[in-house]
């Protein structure tokens, strides 16, 4: 009530009490001088010649709307919060059977569940699920499928005897490597190709001279999209021991599949063998007889040094047919003969035929030819040694001419011959020899 009676201040003082002064009439709020925000109404009564005011602070007077809003607010916020839970309760009845889905999806995704048919539900949730369970039926089957398919793929590759082995794209990660793998090298599946890398080619130097080679040929390999021979690599065993392997490479799908062949022994059986023709060349060579082969097809594949010397002729001349150009023209029909008919039996055959010489000349050659086999009973072809018999020929030749001419002399000078074998004790006679003595040849014993 203090506060009511009060001489109002001077004007100029408060702009608000100048205008109420001045007959402003209504409500307004403001801070007043003692700094508390108040409302105040002013109402000019006329008959009293009064100006009345009324002023309250705004903490009282708003009080009971404030009071009011916070019901109101407390009142919908409760109303919010129960709407909210029913919606809640709502909605998840009806999507806990998608959640469920959701979480048998993610455990299938994950492989911590076999692809199975969801829980069924009803009304279009229900058909969503519906649909999905027809999805995984359709996946249930090609994953059956594709088990089947690998399978029968891995059996395939455990059936064979090359060393396999699955890589992921990247050719980084091995993701299977076959039984006879581990039975070749000694080494269980490494974790990935580096540990492979220095288990294989435990040197460092040759190890980086394989990965470089290595890495080089998987571009060809995945640019061509084809089976790719990266090299041959000696690879270092669990044992110690050392193979010489082929390794093919081929990129399948999401895939590079690496083939092992080991060679070792091949490898081994080719030096052998090579050998072993150097020591054959070296022998053919060496003396003085001349020495042919064929293969299967009857053509000549083979002229040792000391034939070439003889005929004067190259190597590539002489393959072939191309030795029959030296023949003698009267015994080349009868030389073919005896060779194509002998090949075509496979038995072993002897002629004689004269040959051109180095110098143009001919001369005779006593050629003898056998079948060739291998270890296994395959015919391979002919092999034939032949020697110069030219002075044998003549030889007899001049022997032939002698024998002709002595016995024209004893048949001349009517002469008998006989022949005396000091080993065997025993006696040859002529016809002459008969007729002087009048002894037929039934009578006649030839020991003495």
């Amino acid at each position: 009530k203090a506060m009511i009676m009060q001489r109002l201040p001077a004007n100029g003082i408060s702009s608000l009490i100048d205008r109420r002064n001045q007959g402003y009439e209504g409500a307004e709020v403001f801070v007043n001088p003692a700094g508390v925000e108040v409302i105040s109404v002013a109402r000019n009564i006329p008959v009293a010649g009064w100006f009345l005011a009324a002023t309250m602070p705004t903490a009282i007077a708003f009080a009971p709307i404030r009071d009011l809003l916070q019901h109101i607010f407390l009142i919908t916020l409760l109303l919010s919060l129960v709407a909210c839970t029913l919606v809640w309760w709502m909605l998840r009845r009806e999507l806990l059977p998608v959640v469920d889905a959701v979480q048998e999806l993610a455990d299938m995704g994950s492989l911590k569940k076999p692809v199975k048919a969801l829980p069924a539900a009803v009304g279009e949730i229900g058909q969503l699920i519906g649909g999905f369970n027809n999805l995984l039926g359709v996946l249930g089957v090609r994953e059956e499928a594709l088990k089947q398919s690998e399978a029968r793929l891995r059996a395939i590759i455990e059936s064979s005897p090359f060393p396999t082995s699955l890589t992921d794209e990247q050719g980084s990660h091995i993701v299977y490597w076959s039984r006879s793998a581990v039975d070749l090298f000694g080494h269980g599946q490494p974790a990935d190709v580096a540990q492979w890398f220095e288990l294989a080619y435990p040197d460092p130097a040759y190890r980086q001279e394989v990965i470089s080679q290595w890495n080089s040929f998987l571009e060809m390999a995945r640019a061509s999209g084809q089976t790719v021979k990266t090299g041959e690599y000696w690879v270092t065993c669990g044992d110690g021991a050392v193979r010489l392997c082929e390794i093919y490479a081929r990129f399948l799908n999401d895939f590079l599949i690496v083939t092992f062949n080991d060679i070792t022994e091949r490898k081994k059986a080719e030096k052998t063998l090579i050998e072993s023709e150097q020591h054959f060349r070296t022998l053919a060579n060496g003396g003085m007889t001349l020495i042919w082969t064929t293969g299967t097809d009857k053509l000549c594949n083979y002229f040792n040094e000391p034939w070439l010397r003889f005929t004067g002729r190259t190597l590539e001349q002489e393959l072939g047919n191309g030795w029959t150009e030296g023949v003698h023209p009267d015994d080349y029909d009868r030389c073919l003969q005896t060779y194509v008919t002998a090949f075509d039996r496979h038995e072993t055959f002897a002629m004689e035929y004269r040959l051109r010489t180095d110098n143009g000349e001919y001369h005779w050659i006593f050629d003898m030819g056998n079948p060739r086999y291998s270890a296994d009973g395959n015919f391979l072809g002919y092999i034939g040694f032949c020697y110069d018999i030219t002075e044998r020929k003549q030889a007899e030749e001049h022997l032939k001419n002698e024998s002709q001419r002595l016995l024209l002399a004893t048949s001349s000078a009517r002469l008998g011959v006989w022949d005396w074998n000091v080993l065997e004790n025993t006696i040859l006679w002529d016809d002459r020899m008969f007729e002087l003595y009048a002894i037929t040849h039934r009578a006649f014993s030839n020991n003495i």
